[in-house]
């Protein structure tokens, strides 16, 4: 077993609490990047081979770990061990501009793409074909690249696919077929090795098997039945509709069953480790976990996801381990762009320079973040984030400001009361605007009808 050793450079706590009082805005521009060492560095060899297990629409504030739910204890179990990013953001709200964040390491704006989309009819939003990948880097050091995924959205159908020799996926498998997916993946990998094990669920529809979903095992709940993708349209239909009673026992089922994926995911988590570790795959390998977005339960006017940019569908969870890591909390901020280059610094690899996400420890504290989706009515939606600090904006025309510590949900605009808040945030965010359509860069306006 070969001992790993991180030093960190900055003050490393207890798991973060979401209602954590941030930072206070000291200038509009960022800190200077780079003064400082990386919070993973290494003494010794690194681990040999790399495993990424990444989760669809896993809603940060439904694990164990930052909820006080029994939802994931081997998760949470297993972050507990991590070096875990308890501040990171996702780059956007859906699959596609997530993952090439996590795997490119570099967003969609950074691109200059509005943002990443899935239609061809959109040629601005589509990622390169040429998009290089950690599985390209790693290729090209030699290592066995295999991609075991439960959704075509991350499969050799879109350039995120790119640098896996081997790509096997199964659109909508549950997590039981996809850890078997990942198994074999691994048998067959020679080493050095990268294997990707993407699970979809907790993905709608929100479907475990009965032994999870509790009181609702069995029962008929009609037409708004969450367990079937009709019921899944039908509640996107319909919900706008409803009276607050049904619209609230509703979102109770929801819950109820989503939660009953998450304790399904989990149990099928621990059944995958426990058979890595008759492998004895575990002690010569950097296991990282990542999720791509969160979810919605109708907190913010919307359903699932690609709705909005808030907490629900906007944070996500990465954490690294590995045999002998020294479990830390890391508080600071954090986006998906840096899970390429800390993996990479993790494993003894140089960072490309193509490269724009940070290896944990050595981005500004005073970092801002940015995200940026197209909603479910096709309208561009962005937001921005430093110490502490969150606007919204839309091109309804719609500007929110949120004190993050005072206000972790997000549901207090302090817009009209903090100009020089605004006006930090926008330094930051108008360019990324005006980038996605300089006609549409004003507070105000109204993007046109296509």
């Amino acid at each position: 077993m070969r001992a790993l050793l991180l030093v960190f450079v900055a003050a490393c706590t207890a798991p973060a609490n979401d209602s954590q009082a941030p930072a206070p805005v000291s200038d509009c521009a960022e800190a200077p990047a780079g003064t400082e060492p990386p919070a993973a560095v290494i003494a010794g060899e690194p681990p040999k081979n790399l495993l990424m297990i990444s989760i669809d629409t896993l809603r940060r504030d439904r694990v164990g770990r930052y909820s006080g739910l029994d939802t994931t204890p081997f998760l949470d179990a297993r972050l507990a061990e991590a070096l875990v990013l308890d501040d990171m953001r996702a780059c956007s709200n859906w699959t596609l501009p997530g993952v090439s964040c996590a795997l490119s390491g570099m967003s969609p704006l950074e691109r200059g793409i509005d943002p990443v989309s899935a239609d061809p009819a959109f040629p601005t939003r589509q990622l390169p074909a040429d998009t290089e990948t950690l599985a390209t880097w790693l290729a090209a050091a030699g290592f066995d690249t295999r991609l075991a995924s439960g959704s075509r959205l991350f499969s050799d159908a879109y350039p995120i696919g790119n640098g896996f020799g081997t790509v096997v996926y199964d659109d909508d498998a549950r997590a039981e077929k996809v850890a078997q997916l990942g198994l074999e993946a691994i048998d067959a990998a020679t080493g050095p090795w990268y294997v990707h094990v993407h699970f979809r669920d907790p993905h709608s529809p929100y479907d475990p098997p009965d032994a999870y979903q509790g009181a609702l095992a069995g029962v008929d709940l009609g037409e708004l039945d969450p367990r079937t993708r009709a019921g899944i349209d039908a509640i996107e239909a319909g919900w706008r509709s409803l009276e607050p009673a049904a619209r609230h026992t509703l979102a109770a089922n929801i819950d109820q069953l989503y939660q009953g994926e998450l304790r399904y995911l989990d149990d099928q988590l621990e059944a995958f480790w426990a058979a890595l570790a008759e492998r004895g795959v575990l002690d010569d390998t950097l296991v990282v976990f990542w999720s791509d977005h969160g979810e919605q339960f109708f907190e913010y006017g919307g359903f699932q996801h690609e709705a909005s940019l808030h907490h629900v569908e906007g944070m996500a969870i990465g954490a690294f381990w590995a045999s002998g890591l020294a479990p830390t909390a890391w508080e600071g901020p954090t986006t998906q762009v840096d899970v390429t280059p800390t993996t990479m610094a993790i494993l003894g690899q140089p960072v490309p320079a193509s490269v724009t996400g940070h290896v944990v420890g050595t981005a500004p504290v005073n970092r801002v973040r940015i995200s940026s989706a197209v909603n479910t009515r096709g309208v561009p939606i962005l937001a921005v984030d430093q110490s502490g600090w969150r606007m919204f904006y839309s091109w309804t025309g719609r500007r929110s400001l949120h004190d993050l510590g005072a206000d972790p949900s997000e549901v207090t605009n302090l817009h009209d009361t903090q100009p020089r808040r605004v006006e930090c945030l926008w330094e930051h965010l108008g360019p990324a605007v005006a980038q996605i359509d300089p006609a549409n860069a004003g507070a105000e306006a109204v993007r046109p009808e296509p």
